[in-house]
């Protein structure tokens, strides 16, 4: 099933289209990773946010993602410069409260599929 599931996301990223509303979906490099220092913890479960530019077919994407291996955050995708992916970005719609508005992040393991 989980195959399934990297497969059908990889359809949509490969293909440009959202999987869901308010969802970037697409297919690039990762070029940079910087730490994002200046957002304050919310909690001991930090998430140690960081911020990935990914350069892709037609655009450069800014992506949040959780660096800390915390028990929060273990599962969440921690990605690195060169991966070549395929990407499920969701839209900061105000749920992640020390995140900037409208930024686009990844957290599920399902959100990253690496090629």
């Amino acid at each position: 099933m989980r195959k399934f599931i990297y497969s059908y996301l990889a359809v949509f990223a490969l293909a440009g289209l959202p999987a869901l509303a308010n969802d970037l979906s697409f297919t690039g490099t990762i070029t940079e990773v910087v730490s994002a220092i200046h957002l304050p913890p919310v909690s001991e479960h930090d998430a140690l946010w960081k911020k990935a530019k990914v350069t892709g077919s037609s655009q450069i994407v800014e992506i949040w993602f959780a660096s800390s291996r915390d028990v929060m955050w273990y599962r969440a995708p921690k990605l690195t410069v060169g991966e070549h992916a395929a990407f499920v970005a969701h839209e900061n719609q105000g749920d992640i409260s020390n995140l900037p508005l409208h930024a686009y992040y990844v957290l599920d393991p399902a959100d990253v599929v690496v090629q």
